[in-house]
């Protein structure tokens, strides 16, 4: 009994120290996700810099600098789109703005996560990067391309101009035009996509089944 009584106290001590660290407001530190060339890059830096016994010390901390420039620069997704094209996830001066307060919760936490944001779908929905256009949600993207999401099945010409990426995940063809164009077809192709706008203004695309990448458990 007085043993057990002892060692409660000490517990106690300890269940105290971690609540109040887990209530402060630094209890958890967010920061964006890195290339996966990042983390070793650090690793290989510290590891260099503590076993090294000669002028090769430098080097190591010049790989951990390195490592951390890359971490800290890593670009992030103008644009991201869930699989199933019922969701935008658009980077602006707020951070990521989400077209749906709801649905694909997943998704938005990966999303937010990623970026070094709070996972809050609801707080990411209330940031004002759509405005609705009829039928139509629009948003900027990094000020060279625009986005249109739409549930129409019918679409029409002027939706699709070559400075647009247009998100119709019910359209039953592909409208007229220019437009980077996501459809039933292209979304069930490619999963989720992932648009960047390069330094040149050229907008590359990135999607989670790409049919490049042959995998040996995708056959």
């Amino acid at each position: 009994g007085p043993a057990m009584a002892a060692m409660g106290l000490g517990i106690s001590h300890i269940l105290s120290v971690a609540h109040s660290v887990g209530a402060s407001e630094w209890s958890v530190i967010r920061v964006p996700a890195a290339t996966p060339a990042t983390l070793p890059l650090i690793a290989l830096g510290a590891c260099v810099l503590v076993l090294a016994r000669s002028q090769l010390a430098v080097s190591g901390l010049l790989l951990l600098v390195a490592g951390g420039f890359a971490w800290w620069t890593t670009p992030r997704p103008a644009l991201l789109v869930s699989a199933d094209g019922r969701m935008l996830g658009l980077l602006g001066e707020e951070g990521r703005a989400l077209s749906a307060a709801r649905g694909n919760g997943f998704a938005a936490k990966i999303w937010l996560e990623n970026d070094g944001s709070r996972p809050d779908q609801r707080e990411a929905f209330s940031r004002a990067a759509f405005r609705e256009d009829g039928p139509v949600l629009r948003g900027t993207l990094d000020a060279a391309f625009e986005v249109a999401w739409t549930r129409q099945k019918t679409l029409g010409a002027d939706i699709c101009e070559s400075d647009v990426v247009v998100v119709a995940p019910a359209a039953e063809d592909r409208p007229p035009g220019g437009c980077v164009y996501l459809g039933p077809v292209e979304l069930k192709a490619g999963g989720a996509h992932a648009f960047r706008v390069q330094r040149d203004g050229t907008l590359v695309v990135d999607t989670v089944l790409d049919p490049s990448i042959k995998r040996p458990w995708g056959h």
